[in-house]
């Protein structure tokens, strides 16, 4: 490129100066014709002595030509680092939860009630027999017939009626009749002294007693609890409290009664 420039340069100052040597010697030659043009012989003046507008433009095309600096390069900003990683979050163990409680709802768990101790009565005395008077044909005939025994329907309170009466185990020799009339106010007594405990539980305890002629308690025990505990412990110890009658006149010894004590 610098050197086609450089040609065209001298070229251009060729030119000019061949122009420029013509146009001054044109008129003189034109005058010098007719002489023989011996005295329009002039020198042309060398090529330094050229017009300096024509030596500056040589020069300017001599001159190298300065090639612009390359603009600086600013380096771009450098890219943002990602945040460090956040530290892992430590999960602590939980410790272990206690055993849960039951609700209040839950049913309670049964618990059979414990067996209380059967007392039994001291074997009993057979009393002594005495001979038997032959009985009169005619008193036997006038005496009326012997009631059937009585049903004890005791004198408690009305949830207390209707139980079964006392059953009576006696030896032989004794009226069957009195020892029923025995047995109920026996069984009466012992409603009397008979409360109830503080529960709602219904049941019957059956009882055996012996009870002495003169109205001692000799012995008692449970022959069929009623799966209470506290209705057991209530019967027996309405036996204990009660004041047990006498038994009639011409029984003797001592006697075994089954009683049912029950709670409604």
């Amino acid at each position: 490129m610098r050197a086609a420039l450089e040609y065209a340069g001298f070229g251009v100052a060729a030119v000019a100066v061949h122009l420029a040597a013509f146009a001054a010697i044109a008129p003189d030659g034109m005058a010098a014709g007719g002489d023989g043009g011996a005295g329009a012989v002039t020198v042309a003046a060398p090529l330094g002595a050229a017009d300096p507008a024509l030596s500056a433009m040589v020069r300017n095309w001599d001159a190298p030509v300065q090639v612009a600096a390359p603009p600086q390069m600013v380096a771009p900003p450098a890219p943002q680092t990602a945040p460090d990683a956040l530290p892992e979050l430590r999960r602590d163990s939980l410790p272990d939860l206690p055993g849960l409680v039951a609700p209040r709802g839950a049913p309670a768990p049964t618990v059979d009630p414990p067996e209380l101790p059967k007392l039994f009565a001291q074997p009993e005395t057979p009393p002594k027999t005495r001979p038997r008077a032959r009985p009169d044909p005619k008193a036997k005939a006038s005496a009326p017939a012997s009631p059937p025994a009585q049903r004890a329907s005791g004198q408690g309170t009305a949830a207390q009626r209707g139980q079964g009466a006392a059953q009576v185990q006696s030896g032989g020799g004794n009226s069957a009749s009195a020892l029923a009339a025995w047995g109920g106010r026996i069984r009466a007594a012992v409603q009397r002294a008979q409360t109830r405990p503080g529960t709602r539980a219904r049941g019957v305890v059956r009882l055996r007693l012996a009870v002495t002629a003169g109205g001692q308690l000799a012995g008692v025990g449970i022959t069929a609890s009623s799966g209470n505990a506290a209705l057991d412990q209530a019967a027996l110890s309405a036996v204990q409290r009660a004041r047990l009658p006498r038994a009639p006149e011409g029984v003797r010894g001592t006697h075994r009664f089954n009683l049912p004590v029950g709670f409604r």
